[in-house]
């Protein structure tokens, strides 16, 4: 391992210096060495000034500040794991450095709905909880099927355009995860947050559980329950299937609050904005 990551860094170090005489930089990523025994410790790439970014580009056990996280899934086994998705990011965000879910392919050579469907939620879960989210369409052949297929840009190219166009109307610059931020959720659910305090908050609402436990992809119902600051605010679903709004706004005021979520399937997402 000690042998790799000096390559690694002697590589990010000729990067730097054959950058320093071109008029554009580049932001260098770097990728932390694993092995399946040892996994992978970020603390040396977070703590290294010269990355600016880290890739986090496997399935094995990873350390960061002496806490331990649970594996993020099997290769192409359709595990879902929102919740260590969540504990993974929201642990890394005082990092400073954006830290990408690169390659995530924890479905995809199923090419399926069910496949799909489980790395719309692992998207939405990452980029809530502060992170930044790609993935391997496997749909995606040679011969003349670069841009997949008809079913996939249906379905999971729709999908990920949603979330990308919903992100993109937040000020997720100057958002936050929050962490538990929801002291109450749906039963079988898991509220993954990010907000603009006082000002704006998203807060994705899946279906957490894996693709064989009993019950998953039934609808899920209940009571969300929060604090906000003092002021008025407004809430509104969205879907993020459909890529729309839906159903009427609700009035909220600062205190504690809550919403009662009508039956949906898989996933939700409740905007609430400041007025």
């Amino acid at each position: 391992m000690a042998e790799v990551a000096a390559w690694h860094d002697a590589l990010r170090r000729d990067i730097r210096e054959e950058e320093a005489h071109l008029p554009k930089k580049h932001m260098i990523f770097q990728v932390p060495v694993t092995t399946p025994r040892w996994g992978s410790n970020l603390d040396p790439l977070v703590d290294e000034k010269d990355v600016d970014a880290i890739n986090f580009h496997d399935y094995h056990q990873l350390f960061y500040r002496q806490m331990s996280f649970h594996p993020l899934g099997r290769w192409v086994e359709q595990d879902v794991k929102l919740r260590g998705i969540n504990h993974l990011w929201t642990s890394c965000y005082g990092a400073g450095k954006p830290l990408v879910f690169d390659e995530d392919n924890a479905a995809s050579g199923y090419q399926n709905e069910t496949a799909w469907t489980v790395h719309r939620k692992r998207a939405w879960t990452t980029l809530f909880s502060g992170g930044h989210y790609d993935m391997i369409d496997f749909s995606i052949q040679a011969r003349g099927q670069e841009a997949g297929t008809p079913e996939s840009r249906a379905k999971l190219r729709s999908w990920m355009k949603h979330l990308s166009v919903f992100i993109h109307s937040l000020d997720f610059v100057h958002m936050a995860p929050f962490r538990d931020f929801c002291s109450q959720v749906p039963e079988a659910t898991i509220a993954v947050a990010l907000g603009k305090l006082g000002k704006d908050y998203a807060i994705y609402v899946a279906d957490a559980r894996e693709i064989d436990e009993r019950g998953y992809g039934e609808p899920c119902s209940g009571n969300l329950v929060f604090s906000l600051p003092a002021g008025n605010y407004e809430a509104r679903l969205y879907g993020p299937v459909a890529g729309q709004y839906t159903g009427k706004v609700v009035k909220l005021k600062g205190g504690d609050a809550s919403m009662t979520l009508e039956p949906f399937v898989h996933d939700i997402v409740v905007h609430i904005t400041a007025v």
